[in-house]
């Protein structure tokens, strides 16, 4: 209720969501650039177009995916069942859901750490990446034209360049409802962008260019890129 009427007054709002922000980043012991999206919204097959290309594409290949910004680890689980043999690892820099996806849903192939971007190169190289719904600030994008003082296109593109670190040549990268457009970044001319079959029809989600102001309308159509 109290959000509702937030909402009603962005400014306001937007207040409220720095301080929410402040707190997460204090009560996990992140670095300033550390918290991207703190909504640990999820579920089972949220992403099935997503899961099932790399099912398609992997089938009982024993390959390593990196699930970026994990929440409680039903995006993780739900990969295991497209792809068996795929050691999976979620990462998450809530605490919180991190202990709750251990308790869910841990195994021999499912793993959960507490860590954020900086740190992803201590746990190896990975043939897939999923950022799904990450690397953003949702809802409070959808009410302003310029995202500088929320989300700055330079932390979207420093979280991109830990991606790109721990990414094999050849790997995919999933980038779904992000505030920004990849292939804006530095790393555009190492990777190619590819539509996969069963994708779902372009969705509009709140996006900004590299000055960080809104792109009006703008349908997302890249969410698949590939290491060249």
């Amino acid at each position: 209720m109290i959000k509702r009427l937030l909402k009603k007054v962005p400014f306001v709002y937007i207040w409220y969501k720095k301080l929410q922000y402040k707190r997460l980043t204090k009560e996990n012991n992140l670095s300033q650039d550390g918290l991207l999206q703190s909504a640990p919204t999820t579920q089972l097959n949220r992403h099935p177009d997503i899961f099932e290309d790399l099912g398609a594409r992997f089938k009982d290949q024993p390959i390593r995916i990196l699930s970026f910004g994990c929440s409680t680890g039903e995006e993780c689980k739900s990969l295991s069942t497209y792809l068996p043999n795929a050691l999976i690892i979620g990462v998450d820099v809530n605490k919180k859901s991190i202990e709750k996806a251990k308790s869910k849903f841990a195994s021999e192939k499912l793993s959960f750490y507490h860590i954020e971007a900086k740190s992803l190169h201590t746990l190896g190289k990975f043939d897939v990446i999923t950022a799904i719904s990450v690397l953003c600030r949702y809802p409070e994008s959808k009410l302003i034209q310029n995202i500088d003082s929320v989300f700055p296109f330079s932390i979207f593109e420093k979280s991109v360049g830990y991606l790109d670190q721990v990414l094999n040549s050849e790997g995919y990268l999933f980038i779904r409802s992000s505030n920004f457009r990849f292939m804006e970044t530095e790393y555009n001319k190492k990777y190619k962008v590819i539509s996969f079959k069963g994708q779902r029809q372009p969705e509009i989600f709140p996006k900004f260019n590299k000055n960080n102001c809104r792109l009006e309308g703008f349908e997302e159509r890249e969410e698949l890129f590939q290491k060249l």
